[in-house]
């Protein structure tokens, strides 16, 4: 474990934003990268000791990696932009994940940047987080996807702007939960078989943070916030 808080920081000048550290007393500030304009997502990959993040404008556009041990940062894919996670963590060269509402796909890239594929083509996707597979339930929904979306064992979970939360893997696609509202960050914890949220009621100046198991779906309040939605939850 790196013992550190990793978070999106707002410089307020130059329109940039930084990914900053500190440690669990809140004391020993650091940036660590800057990024121009908006950064939309990051996922920090404590086993390899690398931030995978996206940005948007200029040389910051795109997906790209930083070393924290080197403090080298490499762009991976200029094109790609997005909410980010990744899986096969234990490999040197794990699997990324990119979440693009804009461009209505979820892509998958290797993060020296081989195997790039656009994995599912749907509408308004946001959140995302790979879970190891278990029996799920829902409502049959068409999607189209490449045919080798994940490795065996796994499922993809992603949110959509419309309130659908939505459970894909090589043998079908289903809505694990329906809201009321919008949702947007997803994060799994595969050691406990959980799932967390942060969901809004349109038009809401607030929202929550909701759980549930990943074998039978029984929503949990977790917490409630006072801001409209967050961009990621992350599980440690």
């Amino acid at each position: 474990m790196n013992d550190f808080i990793y978070y999106e920081h707002y410089n307020g000048s130059g329109a940039s934003y930084a990914i900053n550290r500190i440690d669990l007393n809140g004391n020993n500030p650091t940036s660590l990268v800057s990024v121009y304009g908006t950064m939309n997502s990051f996922f920090m990959d404590e086993i390899n000791q690398r931030i995978y993040f996206t940005g948007l404008y200029n040389n910051d556009a795109g997906l790209h990696v930083f070393d924290v041990s080197t403090n080298i940062r490499t762009q991976i894919n200029g094109n790609i932009n997005g909410t980010v996670t990744a899986y096969n963590l234990q490999s040197q060269n794990p699997s990324i994940l990119v979440s693009s509402s804009s461009g209505q796909t979820i892509h998958q890239i290797n993060s020296d940047g081989s195997n790039y594929q656009v994995l599912i083509i749907t509408s308004s996707p946001d959140g995302i987080s790979v879970a190891n597979q278990t029996p799920g339930s829902g409502n049959n929904l068409e999607i189209s996807f490449s045919p080798d979306i994940i490795g065996n064992g796994k499922s993809i979970y992603y949110s959509k702007s419309s309130g659908e939360l939505i459970k894909i893997n090589e043998n079908e696609t289903t809505v694990f939960y329906d809201s009321p509202g919008s949702i947007y960050a997803v994060a799994i914890d595969n050691i406990n078989n959980k799932i967390y949220w942060n969901e809004n009621i349109f038009g809401g100046s607030s929202s929550k943070i909701m759980k549930s198991d990943l074998s039978s779906y029984n929503p949990q309040l977790v917490l409630n916030i006072s801001t409209q939605n967050i961009d990621g939850i992350h599980i440690c």
